[in-house]
């Protein structure tokens, strides 16, 4: 998992408004254990837990719109995600 555990991610819309997300680990763990089962609530449930209060309205309103909650989950699970390296090797036969 990456150092921090904890980030403050502002994403700003086209149209000129923002959102702001305060994503914790343990956001991050219930999303990877929810997407077994149902991504699209384990997206809507990251949104829900990690959204700052002042940007809590504006992500009521675009919820309506099940695009919306794809393309603001992806990017802060962009943004969060650990980073992993990863170096590929020759493979055995």
């Amino acid at each position: 998992m990456s150092k921090n555990t904890a980030a403050n991610i502002t994403l700003d819309l086209d149209d000129g408004r923002t959102l702001r997300f305060a994503v914790e680990r343990p956001h991050y763990i219930a999303f990877i254990n929810g997407a077994s089962k149902n991504t699209f609530n384990a997206m809507n449930n990251l949104l829900a837990a990690s959204v700052t209060d002042d940007s809590r309205e504006l992500l009521t309103e675009l919820q309506h719109n099940p695009a919306n909650v794809t393309d603001l989950a992806g990017e802060l699970l962009e943004l969060y995600k650990p980073d992993v390296a990863v170096a590929v090797k020759k493979r055995e036969t």
